[in-house]
């Protein structure tokens, strides 16, 4: 009997046993958050925060910090581009609004993921002339080959469906009336030119086409349909497509068709809208030009958008006179064109040879 109830006993211990080895799991990993998942957290932590003054500038914000790698984010207060938060250290690199650059020195493991700070407020308010913006500004931490991937998908897509607008809207060339304004450039001419109204002459000379455009679309790809939005001159020139309040007035005017929006900053922060009226701008310069001039900037890209690039700065009528009178030389320095605008010549050049 003593042996028959060892047996049953150990019969049981044995299925016991088996049973919890079944129903044992295998402990969960998990990944760390990606990136873009810690910028849309960022942001959200910004949210009910208060920047504490109507300053603008950038030297006076909120910042969400975070800690690369882990899920860990933490809100610093700036005063003067100083935190009086307790616990962390920051520098101000470069004051420029929604798009300054801080290093946080303690913890020196953290980076700034998105920043809460006043720009103008465009159009001015009776009440308030400065608005609180979230934005995700430029950190080494963003130029990653995911996140470039990010802005140039983003510049495809917004192109796409301004192509898609102009051509349901049926918005023809003022060049050829049998011709469609989508029809007048290459896209990737237009992105290019995007591109580099964000890339600083100094920057480019010092850095390079490639480090530089690489910025430009790290922040597309942190920030989409934010991005540039309050990136104003001292012109006014805004938005990602960098259009003056007159000349974006005078395009909507000449392309009635097109049904841009009336009122130039929501027209210049609507991404598609800008593009759609950057097409119908860039139709508008191809007009003025003598039909073999023409027909040669047509049939190479980035010929075409060379003269574009220096065009949109110097000015379409003056340029449309300068290749006339140098059409085999006219960006050659002291045919007409300024220094400035070879420069972005050069720019051009080199970016559209990075991009595609």
């Amino acid at each position: 009997m003593r042996t028959i109830a060892f047996f049953f006993l150990l019969c049981c211990l044995t299925a016991a046993t088996a049973e919890a080895g079944r129903k044992k799991k295998p402990p969960k990993t998990v990944s760390p958050p990606t990136l873009v998942e810690m910028i849309a957290r960022a942001k959200k932590k910004l949210a009910g925060q208060s920047v504490g003054t109507s300053k603008v500038g950038g030297d006076n914000a909120v910042l969400a910090v975070w800690k690369p790698g882990t899920a860990k984010l933490a809100v610093v207060k700036v005063r003067k581009g100083r935190s009086v938060t307790k616990g962390y250290r920051v520098t101000l690199l470069k004051r420029n609004g929604v798009n300054s650059e801080y290093r946080v020195d303690a913890p020196s493991d953290f980076v700034v993921l998105a920043i809460k700070t006043n720009v103008k407020k465009r159009p001015l308010g009776r009440k308030r002339r400065s608005v609180a913006v979230i934005y995700a500004p430029y950190g080494a931490h963003l130029d990653t080959a995911e996140m470039r991937r990010r802005g140039r998908a983003y510049l495809h897509d917004i192109a796409t469906r301004a192509i898609a607008k102009l051509q349901a809207r049926d918005v023809r060339s003022r060049t050829d009336p049998d011709t469609l304004v989508t029809a007048m450039v290459d896209e990737r001419v237009l992105l290019t030119l995007l591109v580099i109204e964000h890339i600083d002459p100094p920057d480019f000379d010092a850095r390079g086409a490639e480090a530089t455009a690489n910025r430009v679309l790290s922040l597309i790809g942190a920030n989409q349909g934010d991005a540039y939005d309050h990136a104003f001159s001292d012109a006014d020139a805004g938005g990602l497509a960098q259009f003056r309040p007159k000349t974006y007035a005078e395009i909507r005017d000449d392309y009635p068709d097109a049904k841009l929006k009336a009122e130039f900053y929501a027209g210049v922060r609507d991404h598609i809208n800008g593009v759609m009226a950057q097409y119908c701008y860039v139709d508008f310069t191809l007009a003025r030009l003598d039909a073999t001039i023409l027909k040669r900037l047509q049939s190479d890209a980035n010929e075409q958008g060379a003269y574009l690039a220096a065009a949109y700065n110097h000015g379409l009528y003056g340029a449309a006179k300068i290749i006339a009178k140098h059409p085999d030389a006219w960006d050659k320095p002291g045919n007409g064109f300024s220094k400035a605008n070879l420069q972005y010549v050069k720019e051009f050049r080199a970016v559209y040879r990075y991009l595609w």
